[in-house]
């Protein structure tokens, strides 16, 4: 109840004092500036311990909105002039600041900063718009900060310091004690499967037996692949459970991403340029659907030397695509026809798997067939859908770099907005998002990843129409993979040796037209766009882990894919049901804003997804798209 008068004494002899103080709140006295002008200010700290309720206007920096990664920021001006402070997220390229706050001369001003990227504040002098400082953090969640701007008293030339009171929380301890306890699991589980594998083989011998194709999935193939004659064009006898264990994995990673990915950025799809954990899914699951294209129709011998397809196969082929298109718009879950989002990631999945089945159907040809350049038949006896796939290269550059986008500059790839200093505010996605704003419309999804750090404004849908072309380039290169498997099956030595082949060249060309960096490439690495150093680093990424799989399931026989490898017999139900389902308890419920919380529950909705998975596969029961 008393009232105070604060003086601080120096050695120098030097003070300064803040008179009349009374301490009916918790207190900051903070000292800051030089020696021989030190300068004294207060803050009320009783909002810092309010850490889970941020005022929404008062955050900045976000990438996601339901982001919860957030620092306490107080700034403080002693400067006699007004200053005006903008601020920017390190992650948003090329932008243009936004405003954060405005001091008066003793005034202090409060703000939440997004701590997934670091943070530029900038601050000016609005007497002479001069720029006081510039300084860009890494702030910590949970953190508290002060920032101060003063002049200096040796020079008097104005200047800032960000002061740390407290930033000890790690964001990160919770993913690394699940990935701890997931370890553990896992091998428990490979434990269990070995034993239910060795006494009740049976049962386990009737269920593989009755495994069968889904979204064109392989049938059974050799694993002992050495016995049978290299020149054979019979039906194989036995399942690669690589490519089964390979689509359980983007099956497992995507309910777990779309579950939420505990809160952690890199379990959320890029705002833009870059490249995440979410990132990897969608590519290498239509990679898939093109090993399973090569694996089953040559194994039904649907490619034959004759030049029209049997009506039996292309009703199959346009019957799934039919279906799987429709499920993707349910999916969409349009209620207002005015604004139903038509592309989607089945649909993206529909079209790449009907033209790249279709292109087999009627140009491929056996590759025992092949009689020139047998040590390359796997890419002779598909040289003329090659041809076809240089052409929609050659139409989909065309159109990104050289279609008129009127206001935008020819081959833009940005996302709009803020970028380039809002000087391409409607300009979102550049000739891609024209395109799909032209043909759909309102039909597109209206909140796109680069929304919320970008400010845009545009519709854009990253299933959109060119993005589908490259989508049937990713479909080709697993083509290429799959035929690969069925042309040399003598031994494992020949598959390696290729598929390492491409691997390397994939990569290698996805990291040149990046230029190996998120920015300023020829053509950046962007999921948004599915630009194609995106798609090909990523096929090039997929043969590799291909080969890891192949060779610890099928080779050594060192893990038979345990537990995600359920997922993969049954991908479509997984993919269908966690989104239909999403919301409902026991997969969702309403957590606090912290990664423990969040992670606990992604978790359990990813591991009761694989139980059922586990489940229908101990029941026989196999659900297909036919």
């Amino acid at each position: 109840e008393r009232v105070w008068n604060i003086t601080i004494n120096l050695e120098n002899g030097v003070t300064t004092a803040i008179t009349d103080v009374t301490f009916d709140k918790k207190l900051l006295i903070l000292i800051y500036g030089d020696a021989n002008n030190p300068q004294m200010t207060i803050f009320t700290t009783d909002s810092w311990s309010m850490m889970d309720s941020f005022p929404t206007v008062s955050r900045f920096g976000m990438s996601y909105k339901d982001s919860i990664d957030f620092a306490h920021v107080s700034l403080h001006s002693s400067l006699p002039s007004k200053v005006a402070l903008y601020g920017k997220s390190a992650e948003c390229y090329n932008c243009k600041g936004e405003m954060i706050a405005s001091l008066r001369y003793k005034h202090n001003a409060t703000i939440f900063v997004d701590t997934n990227f670091p943070f530029l504040i900038t601050a000016m002098n609005t007497s002479d718009d001069s720029v006081i400082c510039s300084k860009e953090t890494q702030f910590v969640k949970n953190g508290i900060y002060v920032m101060v701007i003063f002049q200096n008293g040796s020079n008097r030339n104005s200047t800032c310091d960000i002061f740390t009171i407290h930033d000890s929380y790690n964001s990160h301890l919770p993913i690394i004690i699940g990935a701890a306890i997931l370890t553990v699991v896992l091998l428990s589980w490979q434990l269990i499967y070995y034993f239910y594998r060795n006494h009740r083989c049976p049962l386990y011998r009737s269920t593989e037996s009755l495994i069968n194709e889904d979204l064109g999935n392989i049938n059974d193939i050799d694993r002992r692949l050495a016995s049978v004659s290299e020149e054979s064009i019979h039906p194989l006898t036995q399942r690669i459970y690589a490519v089964d264990a390979f689509r359980g994995l983007c099956v497992t990673i995507m309910i777990f991403v779309n579950s939420g990915g505990g809160g952690y950025w890199y379990f959320r799809y890029s705002p833009w340029n870059g490249l995440t954990v979410a990132d990897l899914i969608l590519p290498w699951f239509i990679f898939i659907i093109g090993i399973c294209i090569a694996l089953s129709f040559y194994n039904h011998r649907y490619v034959t030397i004759n030049r029209l397809p049997s009506s039996k196969a292309v009703l199959k082929v346009l019957s799934r695509s039919v279906i799987l298109f429709i499920l993707g718009l349910f999916l969409n879950n349009g209620v207002n026809l005015s604004t139903w989002r038509i592309p989607g990631s089945l649909q993206k999945v529909a079209i790449s798997y009907f033209v790249i089945s279709m292109l087999v159907l009627c140009l491929a040809t056996p590759s025992d067939t092949v009689t020139r350049l047998r040590r390359i038949r796997e890419i002779v006896c598909i040289w003329k859908i090659w041809i076809g796939m240089i052409g929609i290269l050659s139409l989909y550059l065309s159109l990104i770099f050289a279609l008129p986008v009127p206001g935008c500059p020819t081959g833009y790839f940005g996302p709009g907005g803020l970028s380039e200093n809002a000087t391409r505010y409607n300009c979102t996605g550049g000739a891609t998002g024209y395109i799909d704003r032209f043909i759909f419309r309102n039909h597109l999804n209206a909140n796109p990843s680069c929304k919320i750090l970008y400010q845009t404004r545009m519709p854009f849908d990253s299933e959109g129409c060119l993005s589908t072309l490259t989508s049937i380039l990713t479909c080709f290169f697993g083509l290429q993979a799959g035929l690969i498997i069925t042309t040399y099956n003598k031994g494992h030595a020949e598959r390696f040796k290729r598929w390492s082949f491409w691997g390397i060249l994939w990569v290698a060309v996805g990291v040149a037209l990046c230029g190996g960096r998120q920015n300023l490439g020829f053509i950046p690495l962007n999921r948004n766009l599915w630009s194609l150093s995106y798609i090909t680093l990523l096929s090039g990424l997929a043969y590799f882990i291909l080969m890891v799989l192949y060779l610890l399931i099928d080779v050594m026989s060192w893990w038979h894919g345990n537990p995600i490898i359920y997922g993969g017999f049954n991908a479509i139900v997984l993919y269908c049901g966690h989104i239909i389902l999403h919301g409902y308890f026991p997969f969702y419920w309403i957590t606090n804003s912290t990664h423990s919380e969040q992670l606990i529950r992604d978790v359990m909705a990813t591991t009761m997804w694989l139980l059922i998975a586990f489940y229908l596969y101990r029941k026989r029961t196999f659900v297909t798209v036919r």
